[in-house]
């Protein structure tokens, strides 16, 4: 429809009437018309082609005509468009919206021209007005500038071409200005979970009211996928969420919804449907040491199943000593222990307790544990048995040098185990820290494991630390004292005797050792020092150092088992420390005859310790068999003579070898022996002979002489000649000593010729040197030289000799010639055996008479020499010769074998005339009836020949002569032979196999030179074991056939078996007229088919010029696979060329060097140990490469949250082969079994497509990951897969919001929240910023931590404003970005430091703080706030209840003009004395303000003056102060610790800074310390301050105080001296002063059977010093014969010494008044029999107190010692130290030393009872009467048999009686009769009895009629 309006004139005629033209929308002509009458202004026109521009013009008309043209107005025919398809708002803010439209469906026409869009707005009624005017583009706005909540309307109007008509929406879009809600961090918390529930509450987001809440989860996925399950929708801030799986874990968010939508989700967060868990049981002390405290627990039991994991610990603990605040440690899961961060005070309670949390809650806390801190105590020593019996264990233990961790011990905890120490059990505690012994009630015979632990109640009540090391008791008596111990020594060594005690002994406790006592005793101090033995098995110990050489010893033994050890036993020794005296060395033969010789020999070595007194022979006659060390064959009893004379004969021994030894004997023993010196008892050599000579020349003269006999030896070992000769002109003799016993001549050289020398000789041997002999004189001159003798001729009857002289003459012609002949080379005669003139030519000798024998065929040796006047010359080395003719002539050679190159021969000989044969001679021509070659046989055993290097075929003539000893045979017979070989072994192959024949065949080799005429083949079934050679399995007649067909199944041919798919073995030999030649190398096969044709090789890949394929074996037929056969053709069904793959284990080949395009070939052939296969089926391939991979697939748009479209890029390589499509991919996951089948893609595109649209619901994959792969296809097949991408299928995800967080001089930090992420899972934001300048926004960072919602830019310019924009990334894709934001690069100010004290009062405290950073923008000020104390006086709550500063002004304004930016302190006065005040400040600058810590401060002034101050004496030393002090007021302030100040000593002022060693700064407890690094005694001036939180308080007052402790603890108390008086004396050494003078000494005397104590004082003042330090014990309820004990302190002006340990009960007189007791009366050889082997001693018991020295009978022991010497005595072993008598085995015979000794309780002694000397004896055997005679009237004749046994000792004499003994008459020893006077014609009875040292024997009685 068109309009018009009439002109503005109608030119002075009414008009007529309108034109209306148009053109057909082409710019045609305007070729149509249209009239109007004048009253028409509009038309309809129809049927115009639609949506053609059409132009129109215009005519008004009036009589005159037509009025000018109107303008053109173009128009599109088309109709009015659809309003916009759509119009939201979006993106709102409280000052902003963003407008989104999208154009409309109908636009009118087809091809419309939409021109753009116009956007009006109004605020609430007011008229609209335009907001924009855009192109057709434009289809957003964002409109600025609103107020937060007003009330808006917007309408968009389309615009066509000629209009903007269309507006919408009718009234218009509603639209409230607010930003959608957005929740601050930690919105949602948790109200309560149990099981199954979950109940959630959130905060209402600020701004615009909320219409609704949505809540999400992730239904329990456990962290993956997307928050998407709504599970809430309403008003309420809180839901309880029901029904959820207990244990699992669960993620929330909310958004919340208003007048313009929902806002952004809030951050997650996770909970668990779980109960909050159990308190951790056994919270229990862990570890600590004087600063730390650590506990642990472990982990709770689950309140219920599936209970949600802990997530960490929560450790709440504090000080209970000084009320402290509580402090919480925090720790994960995995540690289940904590300590404390900071240092703790020894000594102090500490109160613990924890508690468990999980992701929702924490569970109640643990009881509390109270814990003192300190260390643990160390643990004791170990535990060590007191007293055992059969009942109870008494143990003790210490703690000396042990650390009690900081907090005084309060007892003992003792453990015990009956089970080997396996588990304990407590067995008891001490009554307090003092007691260090335990009494444990015990079974008997049993082992009991027993630790200790020290208590000091750190770790709870009970306190308990380290277990000392365990130990072992059983529970029994102590062992049985031991007999006294066996000793040895040397010089340098003491040895003690050990045994293996019994059972019984050791009280049925297992043996653990011995404690060994030794005591030097010529220290004369008698204090044994205790060496501890742990070896069970020693039998003996040997110490070997601290022994002093000389000194005596003596040892005590203690038997030691797992119970303890006995009591001493009885004193063993003394023994002397010496060693045996070193070996004599050397000792020789100093001379000697036929009948004896004497030695000599020097000592230079040590005595061992004692002088040597007397020197053993040993004499051995055959240095084997020795006398016994202790026996000598003699003894040299003056140590002074140091030789020997050995009478020889007496040992039968004269001129024979004797041997010898010596040894020193001195108090330490027999000392080593000697080396041994053998000797032969010989007189010297008898005198030789006189030399004879034996040649001479002008330069030498050779004597000889005859090498002397064993006579003339004496028996002597011959050891040389010595030859002396003078100087040729009458001169001394000069000695040559030849050794060599052998030699019988010497040559003299270097003589002048003509000149006599004299020579003699004297024989040397063993024994000495003979006397000369008688003097040869010989002249210098030269016999001739020997002669050369040669055989002439030989036959069996004579031989033909020569002789020449080819060396010297001698200087003198030859005169003649000596020859001597010999029938045996040994004997020659004396006189030549003929004399041949010096011009003889040859010599015969007859062998047929040779001195009257025949000797034809015999040997036969012939010397001779040449004679000049000096005599018969040299005689030449003898020529043996067999007197027999050549040998005979052999026979002609025979033939043994031959080759094609070679002959062997044999041959012997035919008669060798008695002589040896030497050899044989060979002859061979050249095969040609050419010369002769000969070869020489030496060995005489050889009968055969091989002549090498012959020309195959020829005729070769041999022949041979015969080699003796005395010449060559004749030539033999010649013997003619060919050289030719048997046929070589032929080479072996198989022509081909079947599971049943095998086809062998050969190669022949060489025939030998002969023509092969047959074949012999061989089998084997294992290569071992073959058929004899005359059993062949094949014989071929033809040695043309090379080849045989072998049957496998033929048992006949296999021994009874068949071979088939086995291996079997063969040989072939060939026949020729040389024999059957050498079998073939054995050849296997299998015999199987060849192997099965492959399958058809597979294409595996391929390339732009190679083509990979894969292939497989198949029926191999049993046989071993031995490779492949590749066969490909030249792509143009050319000829296959073959590669020979040996690997059988490859199963994919590559050929290579194809042309890209080509068709190519290819086959395979399986080759086998057997053969090969056929080909298998051809693999046709067109070559190309795989085409590369495509790029990654890529997200393009979404739609619907349902389809997505990706593209990708192709930037590879087609292969050579142009793509001609691409293959599409689609899984569920990365996993290779999701994929499809190569072949087989989801989707297929075009080559031109790089495009796809996936639709995620077609693959059930909506919402979620979609996995894509993308592979190109060409002619060459299917190329590379691109990498797999991972899209979620959803839309793209909304915008992010951004606001402004904070900044800093070079940062700025913006905040933003996603918005829809459309259920696809947050990947990252990616934030882009510009220059602060106006510059374009670029990419600057990607924050991939998706739980952060800030970025913080760095590197900024200060105070420049920067733009920045954000997008979110997500599995779909990256965002549009946000809406730009201005941010400026200036921080707020750094975070302050909390104020600190300036000054305080109890009532006022001026703070204190520095001004932080301002971060790029200047400070503006500063506000103080104050936190009252708590109403119990404890710290406040943590919360400001007060601005104190500058308490005026609008805190939120950061430029507030009550701000000053420069002060920095304020005074706050009012306080409550002692309260603790929180205090921070609150710093500002232009862009906001910071907050510092709180600090807490408490109303208080510095301590006061110390004003008591104390020396501590005992932590005093000479060079240091112990010091005290009390604690002053502190002024409501907490102690921090002490300064000490001091001067240099006296008249020195007081130092300006404190003493360092004292060390108490910073240490409130314990108020001591040492003063160090001072003089000696130096007095010195102290001060001191105290410091608290507040500061440090004034000095003190000055005190004077010494560098000076109590006298040192006295070490060296001894109990001297006793009596009856009673007193005791005590000995000590003055102790250190400790720097101040000792002045007196006082002392404790206790009684140790009752305990009591008297106390004893030298008196002694500082004036009047008492210094001695020996004291004679009187009175202080002294007690003869009891026991006391001593101790004693020194006394000074710092006070008493700690006592000294008390005097010994072991040393004697061991703390008793006692005096010494009397010496055993009437010791002696006791009353009982004696018996040889054994000494019984005996004495008179003391029996009186008086003798026992005072002391008790009871108290008395016996020693017995006892020795072979009297300086060498050891105490004896008793079997009771009380018996008054001793018992021992001494060998019979042996003489022993005794003396003995009491000894009192006291341990004093008595003196020594005199030395008896008893022999180890008994009385004599009977002395047997014979019969008495009587001849004589009135006598009678007594005669007795000497005792056939003295009883050990010497027969001293005999006691003869006859009246019964009323008299005796004494007989020597050496009388065996006697005559008494008797009554004639009276029976009397006579006796006899022997007497020897020990006694009487038995008595012999006869009764006889006296003659008359």
């Amino acid at each position: 429809v068109l309009q018009w309006s009439a002109p503005s004139s109608d030119g002075g005629s009414p008009l007529t009437g309108f034109v209306l033209t148009y053109d057909d929308g082409d710019y045609s002509d305007f070729s149509n018309t249209r009239t109007f009458d004048a009253n028409t202004f509009s038309d309809s026109i129809s049927s115009l082609p639609e949506g053609k521009f059409i132009r129109f013009i215009i005519y008004a008309q009036n009589a005159i005509g037509l009025s000018q043209a109107s303008p053109v107005y173009r128009t599109q025919i088309c109709a009015l468009p659809d309003p916009v398809s759509s119009f939201v708002a979006s993106e709102h803010t409280d000052t902003s919206v963003k407008l989104m439209w999208t154009p409309p469906a109908n636009t009118g026409c087809t091809g419309a021209l939409i021109t753009g869009y116009k956007v009006f707005m109004r605020q609430g009624a007011n008229a609209y007005s335009q907001v924009q005017d855009a192109g057709p583009s434009v289809l957003s706005l964002v409109q600025r500038g609103l107020s937060a909540g007003a009330d808006y309307a917007f309408m968009v109007y389309v615009c066509s071409a000629d209009s903007c008509d269309v507006g919408f929406p009718t009234g218009g879009l509603a639209v409230k200005a607010g930003a959608q809600p957005v929740f601050g961090e930690n919105a949602i918390r948790l109200l309560a979970a149990t099981q199954t529930t979950l109940e959630l509450e959130w905060d209402t987001p600020v701004g615009l009211p909320v219409d609704e809440y949505e809540v999400f989860f992730d239904n329990g996925n456990g962290g993956g996928g997307g928050i998407v399950v709504s599970m809430y929708v309403g008003t309420s801030t809180t839901y309880r969420k029901d029904t959820l799986n207990t244990g699992s874990i669960y993620r929330f968010q909310v958004r919340a919804k208003n007048v313009n939508g929902y806002g952004p989700f809030s951050g997650i967060v996770s909970f668990a449907a779980t109960e909050a868990p159990n308190a951790p049981p056994n919270f229990r002390y862990l570890s600590s040491t004087t600063q730390t405290l650590e506990v642990a627990w472990d982990q709770p039991a689950p309140v219920h199943s599936n209970e949600a994991p802990i997530v960490r610990y929560e450790v709440l603990w504090s000080d209970q000593t000084t009320v402290g605040e509580p402090q919480t440690l925090t720790t994960s899961p995995a540690f289940k222990a904590a300590s404390p961060a900071v240092p703790l005070t020894a000594g102090y309670t500490y109160r613990f307790q924890v508690r468990a949390c999980n992701i929702n809650e924490c569970g109640p806390y643990t009881s509390k544990l109270d814990l003192v801190c300190g260390g643990l105590p160390e643990g004791p020593t170990q535990p060590y048995v007191t007293s055992t019996t059969l009942t109870e264990i008494k143990m003790g233990w210490d703690f000396v040098g042990k650390d009690n961790g900081g907090v005084p011990l309060t007892k003992y905890n003792i453990k015990a185990s009956t089970d080997g120490g396996t588990t304990y059990s407590y067995a008891g505690s001490t009554s307090d820290a003092s007691v260090h012994e335990f009494t444990y009630a015990c079974g008997s015979s049993q082992m009991f494991f027993f630790k200790v632990a020290a208590v000091n109640g750190v770790g709870g009540t009970g306190g308990e630390g380290a277990e000392s090391d365990a130990v072992g008791i059983y529970c029994a008596p102590p062992p049985a004292t031991p007999q006294a111990p066996a000793l040895s020594s040397t010089a340098s060594t003491l040895t003690i005797e050990l045994y293996e005690p019994t059972q019984l002994q050791l009280q049925s406790a297992a043996h653990t050792g011995w404690r060994i006592l030794v005591d030097d005793a010529n220290d004369a101090d008698n204090n044994y020092e205790e060496t501890s033995i742990y070896d069970t098995t020693a039998l003996q110990y040997t110490f070997t150092s601290g022994i002093i050489t000389g000194h005596s010893y003596r040892v005590k033994l203690r038997l030691c088992s797992i119970v303890g050890c006995s009591s001493e036993s009885q004193i063993g020794g003394p023994t002397i420390a010496a060693s045996p005296p070193a070996a004599p060395a050397p000792l020789y033969a100093a001379s000697s005859t036929d009948t004896d010789m004497t030695i000599a020999w020097q000592f230079t070595g040590s005595n061992g310790g004692s002088p040597i007194y007397s020197w053993y022979i040993y004499i051995s006659t055959d240095g084997e068999t020795w006398p016994a060390l202790e026996a000598p064959s003699d003894v040299v009893a003056d140590v002074n003579t140091l030789e020997y004379t050995i009478n020889c004969a007496a040992y039968g021994r004269g001129q024979q070898m004797v041997w010898a030894k010596v040894s020193g004997v001195s108090l330490g023993g027999v000392g080593s022996q000697s080396g041994t010196m053998a000797s032969r008892c010989s007189a010297a050599p008898d005198t030789p002979n006189q030399p004879t000579l034996i040649s001479s020349s002008p330069a030498h003269i050779t004597i000889s002489w005859t090498a002397p006999s064993t006579l003339e030896l004496h028996l002597g070992l011959h050891r040389g000649t010595k030859v002396q000769f003078d100087d040729g002109a009458g001169g001394p003799f000069t000695i040559v000593t030849l050794t060599d016993t052998l030699q019988v001549q010497y040559t003299k050289t270097g003589v002048s010729a003509g000149q006599t020398y004299r020579f003699r000789i004297q024989t040397v041997s063993e024994s000495g040197e003979s006397l000369p002999s008688s003097i040869l004189s010989a002249v210098a001159a030269s016999t001739p030289d020997a002669p050369v003798v040669s055989v002439v001729s030989t036959s069996n009857a004579a031989i033909d000799y020569s002789a020449k002289l080819l060396g010297s003459t001698g200087g003198t012609p030859i005169l003649s010639w000596n020859a001597y002949a010999s029938g045996d080379g040994v004997t020659y005669p004396v006189t030549p055996s003929a004399s041949l003139a010096a011009t003889f030519s040859t010599y015969t000798v007859d062998c047929t008479n040779f001195g009257g024998v025949n000797r034809g065929e015999q040997y036969f040796w012939l010397k001779m020499a040449a004679v000049n006047d000096a005599g018969e010359g040299g005689i030449s080395t003898a020529v043996k010769t067999r007197c027999s003719a050549v040998p005979d002539t052999p026979l002609a050679p025979g033939r043994v074998s031959s080759t094609a190159n070679s002959v062997t021969i044999s041959f012997d000989t035919n008669g060798l005339n008695g002589a040896h044969l030497t050899g044989f001679k060979v002859y061979t021509d050249d095969g040609n009836s050419g010369p002769w070659s000969i070869d020489t046989i030496t060995d005489t055993t050889q009968r055969s020949f091989t002549k090498y290097g012959l020309s195959p075929g020829l005729s070769y003539r041999f022949k041979i002569q015969v080699v003796s000893e005395v010449g060559t045979s004749a030539f033999s017979p010649i013997a003619t032979y060919v050289s030719a070989a048997t046929p070589d072994p032929p080479l072996i192959y198989v022509g081909s196999s079947t599971n049943a024949l095998i086809n062998l065949a050969w190669t022949p080799g060489s025939d030998g030179g002969s023509p092969i005429s047959g074949w012999l083949v061989y089998g084997s079934k294992d290569g071992v074991t073959w058929k004899p050679a005359n059993e062949p399995q094949y014989i071929i007649s033809d040695g043309s056939t090379n080849m045989q067909a072998v049957s496998c199944t033929d048992p006949t041919k296999w021994d009874g078996v068949t071979v088939q798919l086995q291996y079997v073995f063969f040989r072939v030999s060939g026949i020729n007229l040389a024999g059957t030649g050498v079998p073939s190398n054995s050849y296997r096969w299998r015999c199987s088919d060849k192997p099965g044709a492959a399958n058809t090789p597979l294409k595996v890949s391929g390339t732009a010029s190679s083509v990979t394929f894969s292939y497989a074996p198949t029926q191999l037929n049993n046989a071993i696979h031995m490779g492949y056969k590749i066969q490909y053709d030249d792509g143009l069904s050319g000829p296959y060329s073959e590669v020979y793959v040996t690997s059988t284990s490859q199963s994919e080949y590559t050929v290579a060097g194809l042309t890209a395009g080509l068709p190519y070939k290819f086959r395979v052939i399986v080759v086998s140990e057997v053969g090969d296969s056929d080909a298998s089926g051809i693999l046709s391939v067109v070559v190309g490469a795989d085409a590369d991979p495509p790029s990654p697939a890529y997200w393009e748009a979404s739609f619907n949250n349902q389809q997505i479209t990706v593209g990708w890029t192709f930037p590879g390589s087609d292969g050579g082969v142009p793509v001609t499509g691409w293959n599409i991919y689609i899984a569920d996951s990365f996993a290779e079994e999701s994929w499809p089948d190569r072949a087989l893609p989801q989707q297929t595109t075009t080559a031109g497509q790089m495009s796809a649209v996936i639709d995620c619901t077609q693959y059930n994959l909506f919402a979620r990951f979609v996995y894509i792969k993308i592979a190109a296809v060409t002619g060459a097949g299917i190329g590379h897969y691109s990498p797999a991408t991972r899209i979620f299928c959803a839309n793209q995800p909304d915008a992010p919001a951004v606001s402004d967080g904070s900044g800093s001089p070079n940062s700025v930090t913006i905040n933003f929240v996603e918005g829809a992420l459309n259920g696809a899972e947050l990947l990252a934001f990616k934030v882009y910023m510009n220059d602060g300048l106006g510059g374009a926004l670029t990419y600057r960072a990607t924050v991939e931590d998706t739980s952060q919602r800030y970025y913080t830019a760095t590197g900024l310019v200060t105070d420049r404003v920067y733009l920045t924009q954000v997008t979110v990334v997500t599995t779909v894709s990256e965002s549009a970005r946000s809406t730009p934001l201005e941010v400026r690069s200036c921080g707020s100010p750094s975070t302050p430091a909390a104020p600190g004290r300036l000054t305080s009062t109890n009532n006022r405290i001026t703070l204190q703080w520095v001004a932080p950073a301002d971060n790029g923008c200047p400070m503006t000020g500063y506000r103080v706030y104050m936190d009252e104390p708590a109403g119990d006086g404890g710290l406040g709550d943590g919360v400001s209840d007060q601005e104190i500063y500058p308490g005026a002004g609008d805190p939120n304004d950061y430029t507030d003009p009550s701000l000053v930016s420069n002060q920095l302190t304020y005074q706050k006065t009012g306080l409550q004395n002692g309260r603790t005040y929180g205090f921070f400040v609150r710093a500002y600058n232009a862009r906001g303000y910071t907050d510092s810590e709180w600090a807490y401060i408490k109303a208080a002034a510095e301590p006061a003056a110390i004003t008591i101050m104390s020396q501590e004496s005992f932590a005093s030393s000479s060079t240091s102060i112990g010091l005290s002090w009390k604690v002053p007021n502190l002024q409501s302030g907490t102690a921090v610790g002490y300064k000490v100040y001091r001067n240099e000593g006296v008249g020195t002022a007081m130092n300006q800074y404190p003493d360092p060693t004292c060390g108490m700064e910073t240490n409130p407890a314990p108020q001591t310390c040492t003063i160090t690094g001072l003089r000696t005694g130096e007095t010195y001036q102290i001060r001191m301050l105290a410091i608290n939180d507040v500061g440090e308080g004034p000095l003190s007052d000055i005190a004077t105080m010494k560098a000076a402790s109590v006298p040192a603890t006295i070490d060296t108390l001894k109990n001297t001296a006793s009596d009856t008086t009673p007193s005791l004396t005590f000995t000590w050494v003055a102790p250190s002063s400790q720097g101040s003078v000792i002045y007196n000494y006082v002392g404790e005397l206790e009684n140790v059977a009752t305990g009591t104590k008297q106390v004893w004082s030298g008196a002694g003042t500082a004036s009047l010093p008492y210094t001695a330090t020996t004291v004679v014990l009187t009175g202080l309820g002294l007690i003869a014969g009891e026991q006391f004990k001593f101790r004693v302190a020194g006394v000074n002006d710092m006070g008493t010494g700690v006592w000294s340990a008390w005097s010994s009960l072991t040393d004697p007189p061991r703390g008793f008044a006692l005096d010494a007791p009397l010496t055993p009366a009437n010791f002696g050889r006791h009353s009982d029999p004696a018996v040889a082997g054994r000494i019984k001693l005996g004495w008179d018991a003391i029996t009186t107190v008086v003798d026992a020295g005072g002391d008790q009978i009871t108290g008395i022991k016996y020693e017995v010692w006892g020795g072979h010497l009297q300086t060498a005595m050891s105490q004896r072993v008793m079997a009771s130290d009380t018996n008054n008598y001793f018992e021992e085995i001494i060998p019979a015979g042996q003489k022993v030393y005794y003396r003995a000794r009491s000894v009192n309780s006291g341990g004093i002694p008595s003196a020594w009872s005199a030395f008896v000397h008893i022999p180890s004896a008994e009385v004599p055997a009977q002395a047997v009467l014979r019969p008495l005679t009587s001849t004589v009237a009135g006598q009678v004749i007594m005669q007795w048999d000497v005792p056939v046994y003295d009883g050990s000792s010497p027969i001293t004499g005999y006691e003869v009686s006859k009246d019964n003994w009323a008299n005796k008459e004494e007989v020597l020893n050496t009388e065996t009769e006697y005559t008494f006077d008797a009554d004639a014609g009276a029976t009397v009875t006579f006796y006899v009895r022997a007497l020897n040292s020990v006694g009487a024997s038995a008595v012999s009685q006869q009764t006889i009629l006296v003659a008359s």
